[in-house]
């Protein structure tokens, strides 16, 4: 998921996905994997050394570059339901000392089973490419006044069986975009809570 909404970001925004740096963050990481993984080591004493590669947080990231020969910037981030939110700080500061061009992108798919008494959530990938161009030709909108708080002005109608998931926090974001509605919004799940100001429209950088 996070490979896919990365490359449709780039198509999207025309970025060369070969040359992008990228942002990606997980609260949880291939958890299904990484269970397997256990249980294996429960039942046979060792774990699949083919298995382990894509358990471990950064495997989107290593996937990116390997495929594209991208051998820009690339991290990989998690912070329980400010994931979301962690990344977009993380893009800033490169944008910050970097200009250009950078995507974040964000994926967790479901609990295994293990868990099903803790959470259950449907899978979710979002992804955005931010510029600091003053203009960037392709800009839906700008993001601007990224701080913890909770005086939020837009905040999405998330199904139900997303709103656990925490990558739902950039869905806010992401249909503020989609409908050019301008706001303070959310971008986490749960916690204290941080949000990020949206101006809709051809403006600004960050976009």
């Amino acid at each position: 998921m996070a490979v896919e909404v990365c490359a449709q970001a780039a198509a999207q925004s025309a970025v060369n996905l070969r040359e992008v740096p990228t942002v990606f963050g997980s609260a949880n990481g291939e958890i299904q994997i990484a269970f397997q993984q256990m249980d294996m080591i429960e039942q046979d004493g060792v774990p699949s050394p083919a298995r382990f590669k894509n358990s471990v947080h950064n495997t989107a990231s290593g996937h990116v570059s390997i495929s594209t020969g991208n051998m820009a910037f690339t991290t990989a981030l998690a912070a329980g339901g400010a994931t979301f939110a962690m990344c977009l700080l993380e893009a800033w500061a490169w944008l910050h000392v970097h200009p250009g061009e950078i995507i974040v992108s964000v994926a967790d798919e479901s609990l295994p089973e293990h868990l099903s008494g803790v959470c259950r959530y449907e899978p979710l990938g979002v992804a955005f490419c931010l510029s600091s161009a003053s203009n960037p030709a392709k800009s839906l909108g700008c993001i601007s006044d990224l701080h913890p708080g909770r005086d939020s002005q837009l905040v999405a109608a998330i199904p139900e069986g997303l709103a656990k998931n925490p990558t739902a926090a950039g869905l806010p974001l992401m249909e503020a975009v989609l409908h050019g509605r301008s706001g303070v919004i959310p971008i986490q799940v749960g916690g204290e809570g941080w949000r990020v100001t949206f101006r809709a429209g051809n403006e600004g950088h960050r976009g």
